[in-house]
């Protein structure tokens, strides 16, 4: 998938914004604020939107750097645009982040229902290392889903470049 730009929130306009929250809103059952992602410019997050020729916020992820561990917070594609690899576009440049910071491990939590998601990681050699029970809301009352922890060391990422 040929995108024409990838930037750091930080270089988003106003408009862009908006469009990115726009998609965290129709994407999560407990999105982030506006706030919570303009934050992450600034918190030292590796967060980068990936946008079409028109300029057209298509999706975005957001790693935090912890040591010599990174975690992916969020990573999330608009509806119109699920599908066509644009999230194992993503994933892809951020573990090439981490690996060009000399990190040794990537970890993520995914719900345990997202076996499109899950199926994506594992294609990245991530490998389940644990459960958080009830981690997540979900849309019935009173009901929390499931946690994967999943880890990718970034030796074994290689294999995919």
């Amino acid at each position: 998938m040929a995108l024409a730009h990838c930037l750091p929130f930080a270089a988003l306009n106003d408009a862009q914004h908006a469009a990115l929250h726009a998609i965290e809103l129709d994407n999560h059952i407990k999105p982030w604020s506006a706030n919570q992602l303009r934050a992450c410019s600034t918190n030292g997050y590796a967060a980068h939107a990936w946008l079409d020729d028109n300029l057209t916020v298509l999706g975005y992820a957001v790693f935090m750097p912890n040591g010599t561990d990174w975690e992916l917070l969020n990573i999330t594609v608009a509806r119109t645009r699920q599908g066509q690899g644009l999230g194992s576009v993503m994933l892809a440049h951020g573990i090439a982040g981490a690996q060009a910071q000399g990190v040794e491990a990537v970890f993520l939590e995914v719900r345990a229902s997202n076996l499109v998601a899950i199926a994506v990681y594992e294609r990245f050699k991530f490998l389940k290392v644990g459960v958080r029970r009830g981690y997540y809301p979900s849309t019935k009352p009173l009901v929390q889903e499931d946690a994967w922890v999943m880890k990718l060391h970034l030796e074994a990422a290689g294999a995919l470049q």
